[in-house]
């Protein structure tokens, strides 16, 4: 199993973690510490900062 860099861009991001250790894949977090909360109305689309980048190595993918 490849290791995934990952680096924080924002001081108050998470790093993703695995609910379970027979997870599939790892769990994301919102960073947004200045609105707190996010309303998405049916239909619309909105980018929501991680605050971290992540190196994927060659073979593999990571989907959101």
């Amino acid at each position: 199993m490849a290791r995934v860099k990952i680096k924080q861009t924002n001081e108050h991001a998470m790093v993703p973690t695995y609910g379970t250790a027979g997870a599939a894949a790892a769990d994301l977090y919102a960073c947004i510490p200045d609105q707190g909360e996010v309303t998405i109305a049916p239909g619309e689309t909105v980018v929501i900062d991680t605050g971290i980048a992540m190196a994927i190595p060659y073979g593999y993918v990571g989907l959101m």
